[in-house]
């Protein structure tokens, strides 16, 4: 047990956590965590990390959004950096981007030894994940909850 008595959380080692700090005991709900106050500094870094998983309903809106072809779209999303990213760290779908570039730099993080249940985990390789992990800390020690409410990056060590 590590972290005041929580389990020791690992993520699949597919997943990139090298920045990732992870709250072990905020759920993710999306319709709550796409409104946490995360202020874009437009650094891109986002968009240079890795593939965008969509749905059809994403590709179906940004079709409408751009006119491009389902194939163009899906290949956009597949490239590294983000096929929709413009220069000056401008995206060309801004207006109807996918969920997980709204929500970034939180992410739902589950872990096998919660079956059932996601937490908030938020990257900090950006100015705005840097803040959000503040925000939550505050957040959390209003709440009058231990520091132990969360896992610090030093969880994957």
């Amino acid at each position: 047990m590590e972290g005041g008595g929580f389990p020791a959380l690992h993520l699949p080692p597919t997943d990139k956590t090298e920045d990732l700090t992870l709250f072990t005991n905020i759920p993710f709900v999306e319709k709550y965590v796409r409104y946490l106050p995360v202020f874009c500094r437009r650094c891109g870094r986002c968009c240079k990390l890795s593939p965008v998983e969509v749905s059809a309903l994403e590709v179906a809106t940004v079709r409408a959004y751009t006119g491009a072809s389902e194939t163009v779209i899906r290949r956009a999303f597949h490239q590294v950096p983000c096929g929709f990213l413009l220069g000056e760290n401008e995206c060309e779908i801004y207006e109807v981007r996918p969920l997980v570039c709204l929500l970034y730099p939180a992410k739902e993080v589950r872990v096998k030894q919660r079956p059932g249940q996601s937490f908030v985990g938020v990257y900090t390789n950006c100015a705005a994940g840097k803040e959000l992990v503040e925000v939550l800390r505050e957040y959390i020690r209003q709440k009058g909850k231990p520091p132990e409410y969360y896992v610090d990056s030093s969880w994957r060590r």
